[in-house]
């Protein structure tokens, strides 16, 4: 598995070489000599950096903390469980490590709802309304388990009893923000998965919750964004939706408002309104219900 680890160790994730110098010397060292077609598959300005025998070792250190972690899978693109709709999307990951049950990676319907940490009550409304009138083998949720609409929609999904999955922007070893690992434990023994494209240890550096986004969006079939203000990485996630060819459907909000720029953005540049359970179900290509909530609209 080493060799497939390796284009997940590329120099931006790669500790410091002075911490790898232990691993040279144990008894058990790592076949340096593994195939570098790997290595060509790396991109050039990726590799301006970068040896082989580093590569090498910090896949080796990797396998070695996996197999400390019976409950953490490794799916190479190469692997047939790897999501066929994050092989074409722009900068594509090289592997994800998972937890929880890989199925959950293959649904009918991957709907990703994203949107601000700190929605207003009108946000979370939205979202209780609207994913409250799905069945719960309708659809798989994708988010990024942070705190306010992720977690909202996240928590909303498990009481639907649907499946979630969360993405992560940091090791598959640990959670954060901590305050949602039971979050986190709740979607795995509903049956979801937790992935990442990081090794165990990797920490949350900020840059990466914007680079993760694109998998949130890559997984999806469509992206529905809730709120969003000026500053949100909600922007980014839209912004690798439309890049991926993703539906892209938000829920308009007050013009008084911040948390409704992002939407109001995604509106005029002709995205899907959703204002109410039959405009999600719409823009999720679901046939009606014999009955389904339509005395409400939210606008």
């Amino acid at each position: 598995m080493v060799e497939e680890i390796i284009l997940c160790c590329i120099p931006d994730q790669l500790r410091y070489r002075d911490e790898l110098n232990p691993l040279r010397d144990l008894p058990e060292p790592p076949a340096l000599a593994l195939s570098e077609r790997y290595f060509h598959d790396i991109p050039a300005h990726a590799r301006k950096n970068c040896r082989w025998e580093d590569l090498v070792l910090q896949a080796w250190a990797v396998e070695r903390q996996l197999s400390t972690l019976p409950q953490v899978r490794f799916l190479s693109r190469w692997s047939p469980f790897f999501p066929p709709r994050l092989l074409s999307i722009p900068l594509s990951p090289w592997g994800l490590f998972v937890r929880g049950d890989v199925k959950a990676l293959h649904g009918d319907t991957l709907l990703a709802v994203v949107g601000t940490r700190r929605p207003n009550l009108y946000g979370t409304q939205v979202v209780e309304l609207l994913l409250g009138a799905l069945e719960s083998q309708e659809f798989t949720l994708v988010s990024g388990l942070a705190y306010g609409i992720d977690s909202a929609a996240h928590a909303m999904a498990l009481r639907r009893g649907a499946l979630n999955v969360a993405v992560l922007a940091h090791g598959i070893d640990f959670i954060y923000p901590p305050g949602s690992e039971p979050l986190a434990q709740s979607i795995l023994r509903g049956g979801g998965a937790v992935i990442s494209e990081y090794p165990p240890g990797e920490p949350p550096y900020k840059s990466r919750f914007t680079h993760r986004n694109r998998l949130v969006s890559g997984l999806s079939h469509g992206v529905w964004v809730v709120q969003g203000g000026p500053r949100s990485g909600t922007r980014a996630t839209a912004n690798h939706a439309a890049e991926q060819g993703r539906d892209l459907g938000a829920t308009p909000g007050s013009i008084f408002s911040e948390l409704a720029t992002v939407p109001h953005e995604i509106l005029r540049t002709g995205g899907t309104p959703i204002m109410d359970a039959k405009d999600l179900r719409q823009f999720l290509g679901l046939a009606a219900p014999n009955k389904i909530q339509t005395d409400f609209t939210l606008c």
